[in-house]
């Protein structure tokens, strides 16, 4: 199963955090997380979310108005530097602006 979905992963960027779990005997998802940077490519502030660019890595990542909000960036543009964490399951979990 793992040799099926790894290069469907792979193709969006989710194929490096993927591990069989340890013990009970079935394959999983691991639930690490790990920083990606990118940049900011569309910001909507009034449905709260944004979509990012990883700098490494095709196709955007979206983070949603839980992130957002508990990072308090309410008002990202389009264009500023982020770090984030994203979650093996692809959602982001947590966002910084980066500051020059």
């Amino acid at each position: 199963m793992l040799t099926v979905v790894r290069p469907l992963l792979a193709r969006v960027g989710l194929d490096r955090d993927l591990w069989p779990r340890q013990g009970g005997g079935h394959v999983g998802v691991s639930r690490r997380v790990f920083m990606e940077k990118g940049t900011v490519r569309v910001f909507n502030k009034e449905n709260q979310f944004a979509e990012i660019q990883p700098d490494e890595g095709e196709g955007r990542v979206t983070a949603y108005e839980e992130a957002l909000s508990t990072a308090k960036l309410t008002d990202l543009q389009e264009g500023d530097r982020v770090i984030y964490e994203v979650r093996s399951d692809g959602h982001v979990s947590h966002i910084r602006l980066v500051r020059s």
